[in-house]
């Protein structure tokens, strides 16, 4: 996939349904502007205007007056595609997946140690 994101413009996922897609963070990481429909998880990643453009579902004049925008405008792009490789590092990271889950465990667990599961 980095050899197909790296050569892309603008990434585009015009989903009807749909949860917290890999192929977004990637395209993120990528730093590809984004225009994704406005389903599952997808407001979680693109703020509209920040970097991408969130479109309602089943509505393909207005994926298409999005679509029409980023590939006119080169800076907006830029932009759009900078942002959302900012996002992906600082909110999606592996590491801070990793670190934020440990935390939560250390806070539910109250700093206490797990119990050793009988088996």
């Amino acid at each position: 996939m980095p050899d197909h994101l790296g050569v892309s413009d603008v990434f585009v996922l015009s989903s009807l349904s749909e949860g917290l897609p890999m192929s977004v963070l990637e395209a993120m990481g990528a730093g590809l502007p984004l225009v994704l429909t406005r389903v599952g998880g997808m407001p979680e990643l693109v703020t509209d205007g920040e970097n991408g453009r969130l479109v309602p579902a089943g509505d393909p004049a207005a994926l298409a007056g999005a679509i029409d925008e980023l590939a006119r405008d080169v800076s907006l792009r830029r932009a759009y595609g900078a942002a959302s490789r900012r996002r992906v590092e600082e909110t999606f990271a592996l590491r801070r997946f990793q670190d934020d889950h440990v935390q939560l465990y250390d806070r539910l667990l109250g700093g206490r140690p797990p119990r050793a599961v009988p088996t």
